[in-house]
């Protein structure tokens, strides 16, 4: 239920944010065709403009090696005008993270959605 909700905000949160997305070239820093599953534990938040960011050590898919992944989101002001609090990524909860990869192969993505 939470994962949908979070979706939902999400999503929502990308409706509001669109304008304000379009100083970046999503598709040149991130795969839009392909997604990862990062499983982890929340290590950092950054809740800063442009964008939020939190750091995950874990694993992306079932064979993958952990690592630490670094979680691009969107506009703090998007994200609560979503109904995100800040307080809801909390260091040291797991999560399982639905999140587009960069191109170069770096762990670092854009997060989709968040299963707390």
């Amino acid at each position: 239920m939470k994962r949908r909700v979070l979706s939902l905000l999400l999503a929502a949160a990308v409706t509001v944010a669109l304008p304000a997305l379009a100083h970046h070239a999503f598709s040149a820093m991130y795969d839009d065709g392909k997604l990862v599953t990062i499983s982890g534990v929340l290590t950092k938040v950054e809740w800063v403009n442009p964008h939020v960011y939190f750091y995950v050590d874990g694993k992306a898919g079932a064979n993958g090696a952990s690592q630490q992944w670094a979680l691009e989101s969107h506009p703090p002001l998007a994200l609560r005008r979503a109904g995100l609090p800040r307080d809801m990524l909390v260091v040291g909860q797991s999560l399982k993270v639905e999140a587009y990869p960069s191109r170069d192969g770096q762990p670092v993505a854009f997060a989709k959605s968040i299963l707390f």
